[in-house]
Parts: structure tokens; C-alpha cells; sequence
């Protein structure tokens, strides 16, 4: 049988079209956990697990674009982009495509950004309104 090779543009968008459906399915989780654990400590550790898996989650979409753009990401942005997530995020993409594209690009993540978050404040008002739990 003849294996044809699929066109790498395709390849990567296939890719990064992954990611943010882990992102959206990450974000829908971490919601209801935060929701199920809202006692302190616990939420304040589930928090910042959340925040460094969105961070993880970016830095594997920014490694992706990276390779498709053949711009190197070093160590410490790498570091940076799980640190500080959406803002290194924005960062990169200035830096990867210029200020326009960024600006552009950046437009994108930020209503991608919209629509997650209010799927998950929907979820949220749902898990709310079925276990009856007082805000």
C-alpha cells in the first residue's frame, strides 16, 4: 500500500488545533475541580496546578508554532511561557509574527480566551444550580 506523506502546513495546524482542544477540555476540568475542592488550602493548590498546566499547555502550542515558524525557543522563554502563560504567550506572538500579525494573532487568543471562559461560566452556573451550592 502507497503511504502519502500529508503537507506539513496541514500537519502543524492539525496540531495546534489539538492543543487548544486540550485547552478548552483542561479548562472545563480545572473549573469543576476548583468548584468540587473550594476549601482553602486545597483550591489555592488546585489553583496553581491549574495555572502551570495552562502554562504547560501553552509552551506545547508555542513549541508547535516555533517549529513551524523555525524560530528557536530557549530555555528560559520556555521557563517563562509556564510561568507566566497568556502573557509570555502574547509576547511570542509579537515576537514570531511581527507587530501587526501579533496584534492580529493576539485578537484570536484573546476571543478564544472569551468564548473558554464563558463555556466554563455556564458550566459553572450549571454545577451550581444542580448541587445547590450558595456563592
Amino acid at each position: 500500500m502507497h503511504n502519502i506523506e500529508s503537507n506539513p502546513d496541514t500537519n502543524y495546524k492539525n496540531q495546534k488545533r489539538i492543543v487548544l482542544i486540550a485547552v478548552s477540555f483542561f479548562a472545563l476540568f480545572n473549573t469543576v475541580i476548583l468548584l468540587v475542592v473550594d476549601k482553602p488550602p486545597y483550591d489555592q493548590i488546585v489553583f496553581a496546578l491549574g495555572s502551570v498546566g495552562f502554562g504547560m499547555l501553552i509552551l506545547w502550542w508555542c513549541k508547535i508554532d516555533s517549529e513551524e515558524r523555525n524560530i528557536n525557543l530557549g530555555p528560559g522563554f520556555r521557563f517563562l511561557l509556564i510561568l507566566f502563560g497568556i502573557f509570555a504567550l502574547i509576547a511570542y506572538l509579537f515576537k514570531s509574527r511581527g507587530f501587526k500579525k501579533g496584534l492580529i494573532a493576539t485578537g484570536y487568543t484573546l476571543l478564544f480566551w472569551i468564548i473558554v471562559s464563558t463555556v466554563n461560566a455556564f458550566v459553572a452556573a450549571l454545577y451550581l444550580i444542580i448541587f445547590h451550592k450558595k456563592v
